[in-house]
């Protein structure tokens, strides 16, 4: 090794981290067993080279383990990130996951000023937080890491703990700045009852970012308000609380490059979350899921179109429709996939998979029709089925006609067999005994159990 020059030493030491278990974007807590702290105790060449090497100091968690890790971790941070130089800057920050004495409390205060300094250059910041309140401390991260980023590329942010004995959670605000690189954004928050409200330079564009995650934006017009300063957004995670319905907007978003969709929603009473696909038009999007949940019961499906409307509206290429405890009716779902037809998945629970709703996907030879989506090739049944008979007697029927001809002179594609179904586990045995189901897996369809 003593003939390896120091460029080369200096690559193989960027390497130990591959092997080695790291937080977020690749930062690893500080470990005199582990590199780059190991590297140190080596030989003097080795402290030198480690030491001349900003690329191994620029990545670093901090504030996870026990008490006594957080505060080392905490308060050795600035010496760590001071050797990255001007290198940009990855940090995984645990912060006020517990509540230790009052000097340990101000000692981590003090030495978070010294790690958010004006001077450091951030990459990727993952910050998260355990109190849902009002915390000087955060907003000052906030301002450190947001403000002005010109290479900041990806922020997220968790809120994971509860607010005990706060009667009022204070919504928590976040302002980007100059971020010309930022890509990615996420705001977790474990519950509903807290909300956020992000903001945006009004002298700055944001058309860089291809990610977000938001959970309990503070109202359906700021998820839409968000969207709008994120025009090529590729990817989107959001949860939603319903809100009492109002007239559809009269002026709409398109996102353009929008390919994947996420919706979590809770509704309560007379509440809804259709103003959000109401202001949407979605012309790339491949992938789509929603779940919506009842805060109070499971109330009935009813007349719901704003989904199908935006399918009509935005003709996309899905591949992938996943329904969860949808409000809609049978033929608001039918509605919908009347505008897959390039579904590949199909998956969700209880009333998808109804006898009418799986008439619609049956095809016939008497007189010869093409089913709703017939390039549908694989069923996700989940939650816990009362009655697997009408999705069972679909998919039967689809494996009978995949091996005979085309069902129509004019149409040049068979109707595909159903290769895959997932199911939990505990229901296999009853979804075999179902007539035809024992020959299609003979015949190579694949059942994955969850």
């Amino acid at each position: 090794m003593n003939s390896v020059p120091n460029e080369i030493l200096s690559q193989i030491f960027q390497s130990c981290f591959r092997n080695q278990r790291t937080e977020r974007f690749g930062c690893a807590c500080p470990s005199h067993s582990e590199a780059p702290l190991l590297l140190l105790r080596i030989c003097r060449r080795w402290h030198d080279c480690a030491m001349a090497t900003p690329s191994l100091w620029s990545q670093l968690s901090i504030g996870r383990g026990t008490r006594r890790n957080m505060l080392h971790s905490v308060t050795v941070a600035k010496g760590w990130l001071d050797r990255a130089v001007r290198a940009p800057l990855s940090l995984d920050l645990c912060y006020g996951k517990r509540d230790p004495e009052q000097s340990t409390q101000n000692a981590i205060h003090a030495a978070m000023a010294n790690i958010f300094t004006p001077s450091r250059i951030w990459k990727a910041v993952f910050l998260e937080v355990d109190k849902p309140m009002s915390n000087p401390y955060v907003d000052a991260i906030f301002e450190a890491v947001l403000a002005h980023a010109p290479l900041l590329e990806s922020f997220a942010f968790s809120l994971t703990g509860f607010a005990n004995l706060v009667p009022i959670v204070p919504t928590t605000k976040i302002e980007i700045g100059w971020t010309p690189y930022l890509s990615s954004i996420s705001v977790q928050i474990k519950q509903p009852t807290h909300s956020f409200h992000l903001s945006f330079s009004n002298v700055h564009t944001y058309g860089n970012i291809r990610e977000l995650t938001l959970h309990w934006p503070e109202s359906i017009e700021h998820a839409i308000h968000i969207l709008g300063r994120c025009p090529n957004v590729e990817v989107l995670h959001i949860c939603l609380r319903g809100e009492v319905q109002t007239p559809p907007q009269t002026i709409g978003l398109t996102l353009e490059r929008l390919h994947t969709l996420g919706v979590l929603a809770m509704n309560s009473g007379n509440t809804d979350f259709g103003d959000f696909f109401h202001a949407l038009t979605t012309p790339a999007l491949v992938q789509l899921s929603i779940q919506n949940y009842d805060l109070w019961a499971h109330s009935p499906p009813s007349n719901w179109p704003p989904l199908s409307q935006l399918l009509e509206r935005s003709q996309p290429p899905l591949k992938s429709l996943t329904l969860i405890g949808p409000c809609m009716i049978d033929d608001d779902i039918i509605s919908c996939l009347q505008h897959t037809r390039e579904l590949r998945v199909l998956s969700g629970e209880g009333h998808l998979f109804s006898s009418k709703v799986m008439d619609a996907l049956t095809p016939s030879v008497n007189p010869p029709t093409i089913p709703l989506c017939p390039l549908l090739t694989k069923i996700g049944l989940q939650g816990n089925p009362a009655d697997f008979s009408a999705v069972t007697a679909m998919t039967y029927e689809r494996w009978k006609h995949s091996k005979q001809d085309p069902i129509n002179d004019e149409v040049k594609f068979r109707i595909h067999m159903v290769e895959i179904v997932e199911m939990p586990s505990e229901h296999c045995s009853r979804f075999l005994d179902c007539q035809g189901m024992a020959a299609c897996v003979e015949e190579g369809m694949e059942l994955r159990l969850t």
